[in-house]
């Protein structure tokens, strides 16, 4: 099978960028001929198989002469926000991704076409349907945020709501988005199948460690609070642990102040001497496994989240998880592994998705420092994570392609 993925960012960052590129390596293990259209950065070199087609649409220059634009408002390299767009950012953007959508029509003849995100430019392959061969897909897989993106721009709403109407098919990550998918766009439940998402069991799989006379727990994630994270570190402040405590936190920061505010609280933390906190940066794949691998309890308490995939990661390596309790996240990963050890806490009230109520924040921290407190119990009675091969990526590739063999 012929199989063109298509992205408005880079496929090497951010959740949505991962889940493409994992699609595409277990593809290509399975022998299905591919191409890729995204947006990077100018002369920006990208990690795809061997033989993968690649069709970039290039920011920083002439004819788009601002940084590629992100589907979250902070992101983990320089973006231009969807909000910023003015009418000739927008012309511009449009006019370069139609310009490689309708070359890759042309030139790789796909079967299958897998568009990333129910925004802007799958709404745009959607208009050059005709250039396509006639028994041809064309499906999408949702991320959450284009969600957030289409709710609360006014950017071609209606260009946007014409184009994801008519995919042949929509997928979600879990029932929660199912039922918000077909809410916004007017698409019956039916039409939408769930896919979830997955791991990469040769980067990501338990490794026996010692034991330590710490507790090691790590977040992985942009280091705000969008994330959760000043309220993790003052939860932690709060808890009563039989060990003293290692938190890790693995990932880039968007906003510089508000990095420069946990930096300082993370070192004053540091300074009691009961919690350490270490500022472990943005690592790359096998690095982040390897700290996963050395810890007991990862924990992930944002704000907003479609299936995060650093969460399935963990517990792939063997931590015991936290997380808030996003909709439909963990129904779907307790469907695939009832065993699984994982508490999820309840969300406190949105201003706006992913912007807590201030006055909700004090009670949020203490569900998330009784479920920490639950699950380094667990730890010191020697619990376990359970078996969670089955999310695994050529588990999610697979069933995409059975459906749409189905046809």
């Amino acid at each position: 099978m012929r199989i063109l993925s298509i992205s408005a960012q880079k496929p090497n960052s951010t959740g949505s960028g991962v889940y493409l590129t994992e699609l595409v390596k277990a593809y290509d293990e399975d022998g299905h001929t591919q191409a890729v259209i995204a947006g990077v950065t100018v002369d920006e070199g990208v990690d795809l198989p061997e033989g993968v087609s690649f069709y970039p649409v290039e920011f920083e220059t002439e004819k788009l002469p601002f940084s590629v634009v992100g589907m979250s408002d902070v992101m983990p390299y320089a973006n231009t926000r969807y909000c910023d767009l003015t009418v000739d950012m927008t012309t511009r953007f449009c006019e370069a991704f139609l310009t490689q959508i309708a070359k890759a029509f042309r030139e790789f003849q796909p079967d299958l076409v897998i568009c990333h995100h129910l925004y802007l430019v799958t709404a745009l392959a959607t208009e050059l349907r005709e250039l396509l061969p006639e028994k041809a897909r064309m499906v999408a897989i949702c991320h959450s945020t284009c969600l957030r993106q289409y709710g609360k721009n006014k950017l071609e709403k209606e260009r946007i709501y014409r184009g994801i109407r008519n995919l042949d098919r929509i997928y979600a990550l879990h029932q929660g988005q199912r039922e918000e998918i077909s809410r916004v766009f007017d698409v019956p439940e039916t039409e939408i199948e769930i896919v979830g998402a997955g791991f990469n069991e040769k980067i990501f799989y338990p490794r026996h460690h010692s034991d330590s006379l710490t507790y090691e727990v790590c977040f992985a994630g942009k280091v705000s609070q969008a994330k959760g994270v000043k309220s993790l570190l003052k939860t932690l402040e709060r808890i009563q642990p039989k060990r003293p405590v290692v938190m890790h936190l693995a990932g880039g920061n968007g906003d510089d102040m508000e990095m420069e505010e946990i930096r300082a609280y993370a070192e004053e933390l540091s300074q009691k001497g009961r919690i350490r906190v270490v500022l472990e940066g943005k690592l790359p794949q096998e690095e982040l496994a390897k700290l996963y691998q050395k810890c007991d309890l990862f924990v992930l308490p944002s704000f907003y989240e479609g299936l995060p995939l650093v969460l399935l990661e963990a517990m792939a390596c063997g931590c015991l998880a936290v997380a808030a309790d996003w909709p439909g996240v963990r129904d779907w990963i307790m469907e695939k592994v009832p065993e699984a050890s994982l508490l999820s806490i309840s969300l406190p009230n949105m201003k706006m998705p992913g912007v807590p109520e201030e006055g909700e924040l004090s009670a949020y921290e203490e569900r998330l420092k009784q479920a920490i407190e639950q699950q380094l119990g667990q730890i010191e009675k020697g619990a376990k994570q359970a078996d969670v091969s089955a999310l695994t990526w050529r588990n999610v590739a697979g069933g995409i392609i059975v459906k749409e063999y189905e046809v």
